[in-house]
């Protein structure tokens, strides 16, 4: 895929893995702060080709945005943001608890127009750049957008991953509860494994 314009909300450990990974394979990466100017600074030395703007020109400079913020403080990050509609947004983001739908389904209702893709959310931080399993791991990707999911999957892809398409928005609901899945193995995995879809 040419370079794309990727926007990262949220540069903790997650967006900073992705963003230094994209960033790694030629993608334009932007991490966005409410201080460009003072903070990120240690992220920016992993990752030299990135640099820091404010939320509305990371989005502004971006093609797909990585929403990778906890979900409490999502809608006042994204409040009074402009130009979101008709953007991919590459949720990775867990919401634990009972709610009547996926966090990516609330994503989606609070910006009507974008182009929501759930991913990157059924493994640790650690493998999101590269991972080094025996085999591949399986990406599950879901959303309504044929070509934003397709874009999202071939990401995946770049990053060391099998992209496996599962389905509309609505199965990111079955993704996060396979991200809770993870969080309650690594309690006797460890965080070194990986899920991945096997064919016969």
């Amino acid at each position: 895929m040419h370079g794309m314009n990727v926007g990262i909300l949220g540069s903790g450990k997650v967006g900073g893995a992705i963003g230094k990974g994209l960033a790694r394979r030629g993608h334009t990466v932007v991490f966005a702060s409410r201080d460009p100017l003072g903070s990120k600074q240690e992220l920016l030395s992993q990752v030299p080709a990135a640099r820091v703007q404010t939320l509305q020109e990371t989005v502004d400079a971006s093609d797909l945005l990585v929403v990778a913020i906890p979900w409490n403080a999502l809608p006042d990050v994204l409040s009074g943001l402009r130009g979101l509609e008709g953007k991919i947004l590459l949720d990775a983001t867990n919401r634990f608890g009972n709610f009547e739908k996926s966090a990516a389904e609330d994503l989606a209702a609070l910006i009507p127009g974008a182009k929501v893709v759930k991913a990157f959310n059924t493994l640790g931080y650690e493998h999101m750049d590269g991972p080094q399993f025996i085999e591949k791991p399986s990406m599950l990707v879901a959303g309504d957008d044929l070509q934003a999911k397709r874009i999202v999957m071939q990401l995946s892809e770049e990053l060391g991953f099998e992209a496996i398409d599962a389905g509309p928005l609505s199965s990111a609901a079955a993704l996060e509860l396979l991200a809770r899945t993870w969080v309650g193995l690594t309690r006797t995995l460890g965080r070194n494994f990986a899920f991945r879809v096997l064919r016969k």
